[in-house]
């Protein structure tokens, strides 16, 4: 893997763990700005995401979207 992808993998990671964090914490039923700042921060890496990212992301979306909370 070259360097620049491994930066990008962490970089997608690290915002991930924050948004799958602040999803624990029911943040985006008060403030779901940066949330969704967030997710687009990374989803233009669509060659880094994989499958299960995108799902996680469309689920965050959804649960942002509908004001639903996160209980996984």
């Amino acid at each position: 893997m070259s360097a620049i992808r491994e930066k990008l993998t962490a970089k997608v990671e690290s915002a991930l763990n924050r948004v799958e964090s602040a999803m624990k914490s029911q943040l985006h039923l008060e403030n779901p700005t940066g949330i969704i700042v967030e997710i687009e921060s990374v989803e233009n890496l669509s060659s880094i995401l994989n499958e299960d990212d995108r799902e996680f992301i469309s689920a965050v979306r959804y649960a942002i979207d509908k004001q639903l909370n996160w209980e996984l």
